[in-house]
């Protein structure tokens, strides 16, 4: 059966991404619901440029684990602590299985911390290899075999559901919607887990810390709204992200986004332009 498409659901971390006029296409899919406890969804994302065309895509992270295909082969990518840069030329494609955050952990049963910023075998983790998704992929199968093949991965050995990964999204999940936790303390005192206890479980199942997160969703809430053509002043911006002054707020969105909101901004309009 295919997969719900959820292709609508926002840019989530592909930065300065106008659909309509990107040359890369990215489409999501709705995971089977034996998976939907460890899996947020499937992606695929395909480009077509001309000539010697070299796109540059940054891409900021997530608190989320992925399973990835791709010309240069497969692997299991743990959270990366700050924004990268896809070199994209030609004609090609990427398809994986990103998982909810901690998702991954019932499946590997380490540390996520320890696939932070690194890579790990799709073998090492799962009984049932990879070699028939990856030869469909360099096959160009459809989706939805692409699909069918990973689930197949994924379910070989399905583990039980972890109430965990449901605390944990629900914790992330607060932090990503609402702007005014600014600390790990309104973090405890929403969830009622005490300190401690919370940064073990972050290490443990997403692979970063509580304070990265929140530092996270605020500055890629703040390039969103950069990208949706936000026209106020950056005091005002700082402000509605918790933020009492002006430096602390650039030097955070430097650090994870790369580049100050200003430049930010002018390199978006210039992508624009072009």
């Amino acid at each position: 059966m295919m997969s719900q498409s959820v292709s609508t659901l926002p840019s989530m971390g592909i930065l300065q991404f106008h659909q309509k006029t990107s040359p890369i296409r990215l489409e999501r899919f709705a995971p089977h619901e034996s998976l939907s406890p460890f899996v947020l969804h499937y992606w695929l994302v395909s480009w077509d440029l001309p000539g010697e065309t070299i796109y540059l895509q940054d891409v900021i992270p997530n608190p989320c684990a992925n399973l990835v295909v791709e010309k240069a082969g497969s692997g299991l990518y743990g959270v990366p602590d700050r924004i990268y840069t896809k070199r994209l030329t030609g004609r090609g494609r990427a398809f994986g299985v990103k998982f909810k955050p901690g998702g991954l952990y019932p499946y590997i049963r380490k540390p996520l911390a320890e696939l932070r910023n690194s890579r790990m075998n799709i073998a090492d983790a799962f009984p049932c290899d990879d070699s028939a998704l990856c030869e469909a992929f360099r096959d160009s199968a459809p989706a939805d075999t692409l699909i069918r093949l990973s689930a197949d991965i994924l379910s070989h050995q399905l583990p039980q559901a972890d109430p965990i990964i449901h605390t944990v999204n629900d914790i992330i999940n607060d932090v990503k919607h609402t702007d005014t936790i600014t600390t790990v303390e309104q973090m405890c005192s929403n969830s009622g887990i005490h300190i401690r206890k919370l940064q073990r479980l972050f290490q443990q199942y997403v692979g970063v810390t509580p304070k990265w997160v929140i530092k996270l969703y605020r500055m890629q809430n703040v390039a969103e709204q950069l990208d949706k053509g936000y026209s106020g002043g950056w005091m005002e911006l700082a402000l509605s992200q918790g933020y009492y002054d002006q430096p602390h707020f650039i030097r955070d969105f430097k650090s994870i986004i790369g580049v100050t909101p200003e430049q930010y901004v002018q390199s978006s309009l210039s992508a624009r332009e072009q």
